[in-house]
């Protein structure tokens, strides 16, 4: 009976029994299927994500009125906020600033300005969607010879904030406690305004030489009532002709340059809808931004101050960073030492069956 099993080939038993084990072939694949899976495995868990870094989303600002002197403490409540997140007022950075959780925000205002100023969040990169109502500060009453009434403190606004500089404009001046001959002087020059019982001023400004930003001042009887340093920006036809480089990470935080015209400083630029959280105007043809944080894809770039805007539709690509080095060196262990284990488990059973092991494959 031995020699007929010898003669059949009986695996691992006789002289020149060697064969060609199928086995081992079905754990080979195995093996080269699970490496594979680890290393997709692998590849999901550390790659960055490309939607963990939205910026965070402002929605109430209260109290929304303070003194330009600063030092209201405001709850500014959204979604989205983080240890690292600061709230903003006009640009300027909050004091005593406490994150209590994802969705609230305690600070103090910062010095400013009278005049409503828009609110946003700051991270370290990336910003939230601008808080219009934003908030209002009211002008601290100044001192005033003796025997001269006290003018009231007044907070105003001004719409448009920016106009051609070529062309006479008309703007609307809101907020303060207006009288009939109260007067109106844009970049030193003194204009007619129109006074409406509603609480509002109107004011039809001329056209100048150049563009740029002029201070707009309201007077009662020679007095100044409020001041609005640089209330008002002539601006030039804006467009945008390129942005260098035309794409960057998701999480934010590149530096990117901005060609074009009609730049003028203290106007924003947006990503999608998410504005840079720092714009530097170089020059009225020349900005230079900070990326925020954003979804993945191309985005519209628009640069904007008042009704004056340029946009370049798709102008900027979102991209997922690519992997840092550690990471390429951590799948690769995996890999490894899933390949070992299945080589071991594979070693183990044909060990265990009594099988001859005439290779390896690893």
């Amino acid at each position: 009976m031995a020699d007929v099993q010898d003669a059949q080939g009986d695996p691992g038993n006789g002289p020149g029994s060697e064969y060609v084990d199928a086995n081992g072939i079905i754990l080979l694949g195995l093996y080269l299927a699970f490496v594979t899976v680890g290393l997709l495995v692998a590849l999901w868990a550390v790659w960055p994500s490309c939607d963990d870094n939205r910026a965070p989303t402002v929605t109430a600002v209260k109290p929304g009125t303070g003194p330009a002197s600063g030092g209201t403490e405001v709850t500014v409540n959204g979604i989205g906020f983080t240890q690292d997140s600061v709230p903003y007022f006009g640009g300027t950075a909050a004091n005593d600033v406490t994150v209590s959780g994802s969705s609230v925000i305690k600070a103090k205002t910062p010095r400013h300005e009278p005049g409503n100023v828009e609110v946003q969040i700051q991270r370290e990169c990336g910003a939230a969607t601008l808080w219009r109502p934003g908030f209002t500060y009211s002008a601290d009453t100044a001192a005033t010879p003796a025997g001269t009434p006290a003018q009231p403190a007044q907070a105003l606004t001004i719409e448009p904030v920016a106009g051609p500089f070529n062309s006479q404009n008309l703007i609307t001046i809101r907020g303060g406690s207006f009288a009939d001959r109260d007067q109106v002087t844009v970049g030193g020059a003194p204009i007619s305004a129109k006074f409406d019982p509603a609480g509002t001023l109107s004011v039809t400004i001329p056209a100048v030489q150049k563009p740029g930003r002029v201070d707009v001042v309201v007077l009662r009887a020679g007095v100044v009532v409020a001041t609005v340093p640089g209330g008002y920006a002539y601006v030039d036809q804006m467009t945008i002709s390129g942005i260098q480089p035309g794409s960057g990470s998701v999480l934010g935080c590149d530096t990117a340059a901005i060609a074009g015209n009609g730049f003028v400083d203290g106007m924003g630029v947006t990503f999608g809808v998410v504005p840079s959280p720092a714009v530097v105007v170089n020059s009225p043809t020349s900005l230079t931004v900070l990326t925020p944080s954003h979804a993945r894809g191309k985005v519209d770039v628009v640069a904007r101050l008042g009704p004056s805007s340029a946009r370049m539709a798709g102008g900027y690509n979102y991209t997922c960073p690519a992997p840092a080095e550690r990471v390429v060196f951590f799948m690769v262990i995996l890999a490894g030492a899933l390949g070992g284990v299945l080589h071991a488990m594979r070693s183990f059973f044909m060990y265990v069956g009594g099988r001859k092991l005439i290779q390896s494959w690893i």
